[in-house]
């Protein structure tokens, strides 16, 4: 809570100060009222901005099971420390118990009397107060002196400049810094921006005046005849407010477009190196699990039965080595509460340890508990007992073997050649017709055509009968050819076959071949599925330099394969 208060006092500080440097004498007074008001926000909101986060190892350390002795030295005495905090927490609320009834106070002095006579002014009701007040306004209220106003030579123009500050709801700039003010009554700085948006309120009204018409001479001497500052509102805007003559030198300023638009820019970078200072600091902590092996003792003798473990203490106890305890004490508790585990910090441990066997009695008693006692995952340990440490990890020995490595793409067999029409028909040749230019002949001559004159031509599809047929589509001069004369056409580049079933060809070679959907090259996996679910499609087999290809085509299913013309 310290380091927020001296942050946001840092910013609240470094921005009043630009304000009277740069700002103040300048003739832009609805902007400033805008940027006195906005930081006194920023003020309160950068010290909360996260600028940057620091981890913090939380280290849990092995250490020897043993049992610790304290040893006391007669030389420590105890200590009776004065909080000082519970001084300064009852001054703190000493002085917002006088700030809030002072606020109470002036808020209740705007009540209109008996004695009191109300008027009215523009839309603002006009209070004539029977005792003497300097002309001043507060929420829809003006209020003048009875005396004064029924004075025949009394100038309106007094009454305009109120009416001024009400047009511009300034009242509830002040009820805002008053408020804040009773929560931060210590801080000084609260007071000099108060001054300074009081001061600006006064230019505003006066602009208003001016801008009127009425001369400028006049209204400096108006102000000056009915000058007096031996009566002030803190809620209120008064006509005879103090600092004349720095009012008077405003009234004479012009200030032009880029001199303060090269002010306003200046405010960017000094705003961004506020954030980078006073911003906050994120901590966060970080679970690491360090092993500390330490020496085995050497065996004792029947002798030496009894062992005594010395302990270190502080000679010079004092009240911030307590401070210390009850802080580490809580931050043990809170973090084992939370996180629900034990924890041993590297050297907080330690040190909370050392002051906690220092102490007396009386001093233990005083102070908080041993964070460990009572913890069901502690066992029964003593005050000023640190719990075992955990049981060592497994040897890398114990541990099962890794798995073997997987075999690489390099390491699978390669795949099956692509089937040829030769091929095709070993597989099913009781199931097919064969046909020469339309004529059904034998299988062993189909064969043998297509082993002399290479298998351009051949179409697979149903007969008149419904089954499936080879028809070898030649002409009289390819039957007449030699089959060296044949070899000079490519292979497949102008034929396909028609596939009845393109499901069980696809399951058969998966990979080996090519598959083409609507003409766009597809995974077999995706031309499987999609016959999965309609097996009506156009299908058609063919071999490009000497690859087999499967098409199928969806959008028209008399039509052939895509790209591809068709031999009849």
């Amino acid at each position: 809570m310290m380091e927020y208060v001296i942050n946001s006092s840092i910013c609240l500080f470094v921005f009043w100060l630009t304000y009277r440097l740069l700002l103040e004498d300048s003739s832009w007074h609805s902007m400033k009222r805008w940027y006195l008001l906005g930081s006194l926000m920023l003020s309160f909101l950068i010290p909360t901005i996260v600028v940057s986060t620091q981890t913090i190892p939380i280290v849990e350390v092995v250490m020897s099971d043993y049992v610790a002795t304290p040893v006391e030295d007669s030389s420590v005495q105890q200590l009776s420390a004065f909080n000082w905090w519970y001084l300064a927490l009852g001054v703190y609320i000493l002085g917002w118990i006088l700030m809030a009834w002072r606020f109470v106070r002036n808020v209740r002095s705007f009540r209109i009397e008996e004695e009191d006579l109300v008027t009215y002014f523009a839309q603002y009701r006009l209070v004539l107060k029977a005792r003497f007040t300097v002309p001043h306004s507060f929420i829809n209220r003006i209020f003048v002196a009875k005396k004064d106003y029924e004075d025949p030579g009394y100038p309106s123009i007094i009454l305009e400049h109120e009416k001024a500050h009400l047009d511009q709801k300034h009242s509830l700039d002040i009820l805002l810094i008053e408020l804040i003010t009773v929560f931060l009554w210590f801080n000084p700085l609260m007071y000099l921006i108060k001054y300074s948006i009081k001061l600006n309120h006064e230019f505003l009204a006066d602009r208003a005046v001016l801008q009127q018409g009425m001369p400028t001479h006049e209204y400096q001497e108006l102000i000056l005849r009915h000058a007096t500052c031996n009566y002030e509102k803190n809620l209120s805007n008064t006509f005879h407010f103090p600092i004349i003559k720095k009012r008077f030198n405003i009234m004479k300023t012009k200030t032009s477009y880029p001199n303060g638009l090269l002010r306003g820019f200046i405010l960017l970078p000094i705003t961004a190196l506020l954030i980078y200072s006073c911003g906050k600091e994120e901590v966060q902590f970080e679970e690491i699990q360090e092993i500390v092996e330490e020496p085995m003792p050497a065996p004792l003798s029947v002798e030496e039965k009894e062992t005594i473990e010395v302990i270190e203490i502080i000679p010079d106890l004092n009240a911030s080595h307590i401070a210390d305890y009850n802080r580490l004490a809580i931050k043990h508790k809170e973090y084992m509460d939370e996180n629900d585990m034990l924890i041993v910090f590297k050297d907080d441990t330690s040190y909370m340890q050392t002051i906690f066997y220092s102490m007396t009695e009386q001093q233990r008693a005083d102070a908080e508990p041993w964070p460990y006692l009572g913890r069901l995952d502690a066992g029964e340990l003593k005050p000023g007992e640190i719990p075992p440490p955990p049981p060592p990890a497994p040897a890398m020995e114990d541990l099962p073997p890794p798995p073997p490595p997987a075999k690489s793409k390099e390491d699978l067999p390669p795949p099956p050649p692509p089937m040829s029409a030769i091929d095709y028909i070993n597989a099913h040749r009781e199931e097919l017709n064969y046909y020469i230019n339309g004529k059904k002949v034998q299988a062993t001559e189909a064969i043998k055509i297509i082993e002399d004159k290479g298998q351009n031509g051949v179409e697979i599809s149903r007969d008149a009968t419904g089954k499936n047929a080879i028809k070898i589509n030649f002409s009289s001069n390819d039957l007449n050819a030699e089959p060296d004369q044949m070899a000079q056409y490519p292979s497949s580049s102008d034929s396909h076959i028609n596939i009845d079933d393109p499901a069980r060809l696809i399951k058969l070679h998966q990979d080996n071949y090519e598959y083409l959907l609507d003409g766009k090259s597809v995974s077999h996996k995706t031309l499987l599925q999609l016959l999965s679910h309609q097996p009506v499609y156009n299908s058609h087999f063919r071999y490009v330099n000497r690859v087999g290809t499967l098409s199928v085509n969806t959008k028209n299913i008399q039509a052939g394969p895509t790209g591809l013309p068709r031999r009849c």
